[in-house]
């Protein structure tokens, strides 16, 4: 898993990639439409392997029937 250095980084990246194109005045679908389909596969990623992850301990309670 990723340390909170290494998120921290991938975050700053991702604001440097998006507000690059806003300082030169470029703006089109393409300056948009890449970062954000950097965050939603990032995202889309993290977010299913930090609940596994989070539940790990509690693995015992997967297969509980009531």
């Amino acid at each position: 898993m990723m340390n909170k250095l290494e998120n921290r980084r991938l975050l700053v990246m991702l604001i440097v990639l998006m507000r690059v194109p806003a300082w030169f005045g470029v703006m089109n679908i393409w300056t948009l439409l890449v970062p954000a389909a950097l965050f939603f596969f990032g995202a889309g990623m993290l977010f299913p392997l930090a609940t596994s992850g989070a539940m790990e301990p509690y693995a015992w309670l997967a297969a509980r029937v009531h």
